[in-house]
């Protein structure tokens, strides 16, 4: 990195390049990255999947909903998803990963075995869980 600008200097505009014959490999921050070089494309897919109350069974009506989303991650061999379960919060401990779990259950019997590697299963906890006050 530059050194700070006194005074009487302006910093340059875009720090330049660095040098691929002058870096040696010794400095321990390694070369800076242009930003540009570094973005990941993120694709977001939300779908929302309903629960009957204390239940953690995906019901008929709610299979249309994880299809695409099964027809997407299916096709797409380098697509990591998460399924987030939730729960309300004077559902039990423990619904909310369990929704996740029967959510990538689905998607791995509509979109192939593959799938499962795939899909994060991660326990969203309810409302109260997240600190905000009950309704």
């Amino acid at each position: 990195a530059p050194p700070p600008a006194t005074p009487d200097e302006t910093p340059p505009e875009e720090p330049e390049a660095p040098d691929a014959e002058a870096d040696d490999g010794s400095s321990s921050s390694g070369p800076e990255l242009d930003p540009e070089m570094v973005e990941q494309p993120v694709a977001l897919l939300r779908q929302c999947v309903q629960f009957r109350r204390a239940d953690d069974q995906v019901s008929n009506d709610q299979v249309a909903v994880l299809r695409s989303a099964a027809a997407v991650i299916g096709s797409k061999s380098d697509l990591e998803a998460a399924a987030i379960g939730l729960r309300e919060d004077f559902e039990e401990k423990g619904l909310d990963l369990r929704r996740a779990e029967a959510v990538r259950k689905l998607l791995v019997s509509l979109g192939g075995l593959a799938i499962n590697a795939r899909v994060r299963c991660i326990a969203g906890g309810s409302e109260v869980d997240k600190g905000s006050e009950p309704y």
